[in-house]
């Protein structure tokens, strides 16, 4: 059966995140900055909720159907080339929400709606895709699990890894469970990585501090769906992992708090 976005975000929290309205405090700066185009900014806040709510854009048996493939570098010969979350459907929709969100903060209500417009667009034909030939639950679930287990440590592939390329990845247990997104990695002076850092904060992708995890427990579901990041933790464990400011991670894989590396000795395979 066809779901509008539109159903999903009507049936979604209505409530705007803390952490939505304190950056956009912060945007505004109180100095007589742009006015915040609040509603679209709340309609965002649902999308984004609803999205997760949906696990929209997990990979599946046979692909999404798109025109320019799955998991690989593309271009249409009109713009720059997308490589890595860009090239699959959660990170094109990252890309567009956190769009929407720069022209909410910036008073542009026109934009910030035509994005939403865009984003049930998307999501439509997207779910117009994966949907014709269904996949019954039971096959889609062991699919899924026998690719997870499929997945390789990164410290095995690292030479043809890019930041790029992992920049906004998933982040799943093996439950396949969302942990969050790659939103940053910690290189030490030496150019070696040290940690991921992974936000919670859904397709918009802001709004809470981030979550160092050691790069080495790190593990990356194999070609063509290159696109999710296996970490073998509960829910629970990442939900109480230490957490950096966003401003603090330049200085993360020179000096770790020690709780971070302690923490993860005693809880990884929880």
């Amino acid at each position: 059966m066809r779901v509008l976005v539109s159903a999903i975000v009507a049936a979604a929290v209505s409530a705007v995140a803390p952490a939505v309205a304190q950056e956009q405090s912060q945007q505004q700066g109180g100095n007589g900055g742009p006015e915040v185009a609040q509603n679209c900014l709340q309609d965002l806040e649902k999308a984004n909720r609803a999205l997760l709510a949906a696990n929209f854009g997990t990979a599946r048996p046979g692909g999404y159907g798109t025109a320019s493939g799955y998991g690989t570098t593309t271009s249409t010969g009109m713009g720059p080339r997308t490589t890595g979350a860009l090239t699959t459907p959660r990170g094109q929709m990252r890309a567009l929400m956190q769009a929407g969100y720069v022209t909410a903060i910036n008073g542009d209500k026109e934009t910030c709606q035509a994005i939403l417009s865009g984003i049930e667009r998307i999501y439509q034909r997207h779910q117009d895709a994966i949907e014709s030939p269904a996949t019954a639950p039971a096959d889609l679930e062991a699919w899924r699990q026998e690719w997870m287990q499929a997945a390789v440590p990164v410290t095995e592939i690292e030479a043809s890894l890019s930041t790029d390329m992992l920049l906004g990845l998933d982040v799943r247990n093996m439950q396949d469970e969302d942990l969050g997104d790659i939103d940053e990695i910690a290189f030490d002076r030496q150019g070696n990585a040290r940690y991921a850092l992974i936000s919670r904060g859904g397709f918009l992708g802001m709004g809470e501090d981030l979550i160092p995890v050691p790069w080495e427990e790190l593990r990356i579901t194999p070609s063509p769906y290159r696109d999710t990041i296996v970490l073998d933790v509960s829910e629970e464990t990442i939900a109480n992992a230490p957490t950096v400011p966003d401003d603090d991670t330049q200085q993360l894989a020179e000096a770790a708090p020690e709780r971070v590396d302690q923490y993860w000795q005693e809880h990884l395979g929880d």
